[in-house]
């Protein structure tokens, strides 16, 4: 019987290190996400700004992003539509909207050739080799973890071009709240939008999977 409990006990501990490896990359610790996540009152607006890419108009940067957003099995109407998200439209850059527009707009997706043109991704080079995020507007909650106002991705033209899906949820699902995962961060290449080629997995989701909306959906419903 003690042998039997012994073996049980290490099953057991095992299952636990295996699901906690699982969701290592979920979510940041301490937790940093966009405010308006939190509230059914509070829609997520986004706009799409192309004024520095050579590639993309911004009409059809406008479109693209908008079908990835709202495709199946994406983020859009998680947590009880707390996260709804809803375009600005195709006729305005970010930089075009009205100061009442831009304050509701939570959610901004830069297209640029050169990610560092305003924002550095990639300190070690001039022309920057990725897409990344930046948040804005700091609140810092009494346990810890950080609300932000806005949240805007700045995305390479050439990975919206190839592979804009995954570079798109991608950065989104940071904006939302998870973290990147990879052996090059020290987890493993479990299932989720954010585990790309880039820190050493083998595939690039395209979309976010059932336990990156899972991760959402909780810290949508959380503080």
């Amino acid at each position: 019987m003690g042998r039997m409990f012994q073996c049980f006990a290490v099953v057991f501990l095992l299952l636990l290190l295996v699901q906690s490896t699982a969701f290592a990359h979920h979510p940041y610790s301490p937790k940093r996400h966009i405010q308006s996540t939190h509230y059914n009152s509070v829609d997520e607006y986004f706009c799409v700004e192309t004024e520095n890419s050579s590639s993309w108009s911004q009409n059809d940067a406008y479109i693209e992003v908008r079908d990835i957003l709202f495709a199946d099995g994406g983020w859009d109407g998680l947590a009880n539509n707390r996260i709804y998200f809803i375009g600005q439209g195709s006729d305005s850059n970010c930089s075009d909207l009205t100061s009442a527009e831009e304050e509701e707009t939570t959610f901004r997706y830069y297209i640029e050739d050169n990610t560092n043109s305003t924002v550095t991704c990639d300190s070690d080079s001039t022309t920057s080799r990725f897409s990344c995020v930046r948040r804005y507007g700091s609140i810092k909650q009494s346990d810890g973890h950080t609300h932000y106002t806005y949240g805007a991705a700045y995305i390479r033209s050439r990975d919206l071009t190839n592979g804009g899906s995954h570079t798109i949820n991608h950065e989104t699902g940071h904006l939302l709240g998870l973290i990147d995962g990879g052996p090059s961060m020290g987890s493993t290449c479990t299932k989720s939008i954010m585990h790309s080629k880039a820190y050493g997995c083998s595939t690039n989701y395209a979309q976010p999977t059932a336990d990156d909306l899972d991760s959402v959906d909780t810290e949508a419903r959380g503080d």
